[in-house]
């Protein structure tokens, strides 16, 4: 599926340049310069929304969707930013590495371990504040900034490692759940980029496992349905290339260490993550989206919309790819999806099946020739 020599070269023109070495390792000029970009425009809307926010006056109810304490009721644009959705639990969570703190939920140590039971992001945004309480809010940005970025730059990767067109893979930028992410802050992005990390390492031809699996892990302890990655990368090696089971027993790795953490939250606390009921997650196949779909907006529509007919795209263009497998993996996992989750970000739970899918429909890269005559892939 990836061919790394074809990733290498280099177009006259289009600013790439070419480093000789594994494409799982290093990222391209383009893969760079699109993570640049899509820092600097992550940013940019943040801003924005920074400059049109008007904090609440009084009380935050009755439209109070604020269940943490530290930012109710906000006194600041950034509480009020902070204040509307998930970006309240990584708030709290960067405020608390040593997941010590379930006071900081109105709904203490239930929905502490639900939210904690994600934890990598949380420490990330406590990394940036260099123990300043303070910085949170600015960190929370830079991070959700840097988790768009490196979900650009991968996706370039992964095209180019497809030999598709590179460049088209910018367009994860502007996918819902991207944007959506961007608005509110959030991990999914951020995940995604590094579970392709971790596929790159593991698939390359001078294949590094442990070190894909790193990045694996990394990607589940960031977002925990992204196990789904690891277990449909193992299921395509099995059937699809013949691998010997004991040759995919590493992407077991990242399901023990998470099972590992999520055990240490009951143990410490005395709940399971999956306790936390304030919203419908799961339900029976389609009945979530069934019941979802009345009340669905404009934005939510399209972007249902989008989710579909890129997946049906990828089927059509190489139903036989492991991308196509994640693919469908996750569209398969989202009729299990409640209700409330179909109702508010499904297109941010399903993120990788939206990136994935699209690399898959992206033109090939033909390749053009230089003035030696050797064949190079346009990015």
């Amino acid at each position: 599926m990836f061919d790394q020599d074809y990733s290498r070269e280099v177009a006259v023109g289009t600013g790439n340049e070419s480093t000789g070495r594994s494409s799982a390792r290093y990222f391209s000029a383009t893969a760079i310069r699109v993570g640049l970009l899509a820092f600097v425009f992550s940013g940019a809307l943040l801003a924005l929304r920074y400059a049109v926010v008007q904090v609440p006056e009084g009380d935050f109810a009755p439209n109070d969707r604020s269940y943490i304490t530290l930012y109710d009721p906000p006194r600041t644009k950034t509480d009020t930013m902070i204040d509307v959705a998930d970006g309240q639990a990584w708030a709290a969570l960067g405020r608390d590495p040593t997941f010590s703190h379930p006071e900081y939920f109105y709904d203490t140590e239930v929905e502490f371990t639900y939210r904690a039971q994600r934890p990598l992001y949380g420490l990330m945004v406590w990394a940036f504040t260099f123990a300043q309480p303070d910085l949170v809010p600015l960190s929370l940005m830079v991070t959700t900034s840097l988790g768009v970025a490196l979900l650009a730059a991968t996706s370039v990767k992964l095209a180019e490692s497809e030999k598709r067109l590179a460049r088209g893979a910018a367009a994860v930028i502007f996918l819902p759940g991207t944007l959506y992410v961007i608005m509110v802050f959030g991990p999914e992005p951020l995940a995604v980029g590094l579970a392709t990390i971790g596929l790159l390492h593991w698939r390359q031809p001078d294949r590094r496992p442990w070190l894909g699996v790193l990045f694996l892990t990394a990607a589940v302890m960031t977002k925990d349905i992204l196990i789904l990655i690891p277990a449909v990368i193992g299921l395509y090696e099995l059937v699809r290339e013949r691998r010997r089971f004991r040759d995919l027993l590493p992407l077991v790795v990242p399901l023990l260490v998470f099972a590992a953490w999520f055990t240490s939250l009951r143990i410490r606390w005395g709940h399971w993550p999956s306790e936390w009921d304030k919203l419908e997650n799961f339900a029976a196949p389609f009945s979530g989206i069934w019941r979802a779909l009345p009340g669905f907006d404009a934005f939510q529509g399209l972007g249902l919309v989008l989710g579909i007919v890129l997946v049906v795209l990828a089927i059509r263009r190489d139903r036989w790819s492991l991308l196509t497998w994640i693919a469908v993996a996750f569209l398969a996992a989202s009729t299990l999806l409640g209700v409330d989750v179909w109702a508010s970000e499904f297109f941010r739970v399903l993120l990788p099946m939206y990136v994935y899918s699209l690399v898959v429909v992206l033109p090939a890269a033909v390749p053009v020739r230089v003035r030696t005559g050797a064949p190079v892939v346009p990015t």
